[in-house]
């Protein structure tokens, strides 16, 4: 008889327990149908259920991330920058490192397996000494920041130092993708924090005195309810390196005063694209020529496949073009008539194939204003080395003709002499079964390292 009851009782439970997983995943199916009438435009909806409505839409994945960073936090494990090496290493990669003829360095933003945290390390080439090293207080920082819908704060383990900018005192100026701050030389804790959404590049301004970052703004499309709390406004920030911001420029605004807005609204259909601009790259002219003025910024927009050149002193983009290139990264000047872009070459999104190209990998483009021509830079070099980053990715090609690429998904940087030879290829091995995630690091000259204060010569205790 206990037996019975015993099972009625199970029995009972088990449909209890079902029927209450049913009704919450219908709750949750029910909230984000009205969370998706909300945003595109209905009002058949209560505004003042609007938060509890979001809230249900994003339970699921705001409970899956929780649970991820609960594993990492017990287990002391930074999961999201490990990357599987089954999944990547092919096998004609090779680890060819430290390489003596080359004299210049690498300023390498990686996870490191000693830290178990993503650091900045100054890296001389030709031996493979360590010149330098920061090693970011992720806890401290993680505490300054605050969550803003445009950027997420997660777990100060899987934090990474994005395109750190090397300054003449030795400092580094980093973003997180949710900050920017400034990291002194042989100290954890920045000398300030700015607690706002930055990405992607950090570029030095033709002053010294200032940098330009991507942001994010809160202006557009103030006067249309259905747009102004949807999608992404993506800017042009100029901050002082002491984390001053001198000014944040919506790049919508940009796009309408320029006769442009179609550039952001006129390609996803009825669909809609939350993210419709996604600048990755800001690079202003260091110098005149006769295409351009120094101070002008040149912008790659990787939802548009897009580069842009625009002049801040008149509001006018001046120059723009869509393709070759296909989700781009990486503009920047070569001399004084020519760009390179890192052309990702993907689809949208993340499918297989990714690649749009029969030879299935990244391509580097050379855009020359004095021709008026678009080609390719070592494409045979690049159809035997296969860069494969689906997103990311980096390049700088040098005076020399050389070209310096990190191919930032597979966590492999590699560097390419005037002929298209490989010189070295560094491959960020973190265990026996990951490599560890890189985040726009930076290849420097000898020429520009001479103009470092001494920092050679400092010894961290």
């Amino acid at each position: 008889m206990r037996k019975s009851n015993s099972s009625y009782r199970l029995f009972i439970v088990s449909w209890l327990l079902a029927i209450g997983f049913l009704v919450l995943l219908l709750a949750f199916a029910m909230g984000a149908a009205v969370f998706r009438h909300i945003n595109s435009g209905g009002n058949k909806v209560p505004k003042a259920l609007k938060p509890l409505v979001e809230f249900l839409a994003e339970a699921p994945s705001i409970i899956k991330q929780a649970v991820f960073e609960l594993h990492d936090e017990i287990t002391d494990t930074p999961s999201a920058l490990l990357i599987p090496k089954d999944k990547i290493i092919q096998a004609n990669w090779q680890h060819k490192f430290p390489v003596p003829e080359d004299d210049g360095y690498l300023l390498l933003s990686a996870l490191s397996a000693y830290e178990r945290q993503s650091i900045v390390q100054l890296i001389r080439i030709a031996d493979g000494q360590v010149i330098a090293k920061w090693i970011p207080d992720w806890v401290y920082i993680n505490r300054q920041i605050t969550k803003h819908r445009f950027g997420s704060k997660g777990s100060s383990l899987n934090l990474r130092a994005f395109h750190p900018l090397l300054l003449g005192d030795g400092s580094l100026i980093i973003n997180s993708d949710s900050s920017l701050f400034r990291l002194p030389l042989c100290i954890s804790k920045p000398s300030w924090i700015i607690s706002y959404p930055y990405h992607h590049s950090i570029e030095l301004s033709p002053d010294g005195n200032s940098i330009w970052v991507p942001s994010v703004t809160e202006s557009f499309a103030t006067d249309n309810h259905a747009l102004k709390d949807l999608l992404r406004d993506d800017s042009l920030s100029e901050v002082s390196l002491d984390g001053t911001v001198i000014q944040n420029l919506s790049f919508s605004k940009i796009l309408a005063q320029n006769n442009m807005t179609a550039h952001m609204l006129g390609s996803s259909g009825t669909t809609g694209n939350l993210d419709p601009i996604h600048i990755n790259q800001i690079t202003p002219a260091q110098s005149n020529s006769p295409y351009w003025q120094q101070n002008d910024l040149l912008i790659s927009a990787r939802h548009t496949s897009t580069v842009y050149l625009y002049r801040p002193s008149t509001g006018k983009i001046i120059w723009h073009q869509q393709g070759p290139w296909l989700n781009q990264h990486s503009a920047h000047f070569i001399n004084q008539h020519s760009i390179a872009v890192f052309g990702n070459d993907v689809y949208g999104k993340i499918t297989q194939p990714s690649f749009i190209n029969e030879e299935a990998h990244n391509r580097i483009y050379n855009h020359d204003f004095k021709t008026g021509q678009t080609k390719n830079l070592h494409s045979e070099s690049l159809r035997k080395i296969k860069p494969m980053t689906i997103t990311e990715g980096r390049v700088r090609v040098l005076d020399d003709s050389s070209i310096f690429v990190e191919e930032t998904n597979n966590a492999r940087l590699f560097k390419l002499n005037s002929e298209g030879k490989l010189v070295w290829s560094y491959i960020n091995i973190y265990d026996v079964n990951n490599l560890g995630a890189i985040s726009w690091s930076r290849y420097i000259t000898n020429k520009e390292f001479q103009t470092m204060d001494n920092i050679e010569k400092i010894n961290c205790p």
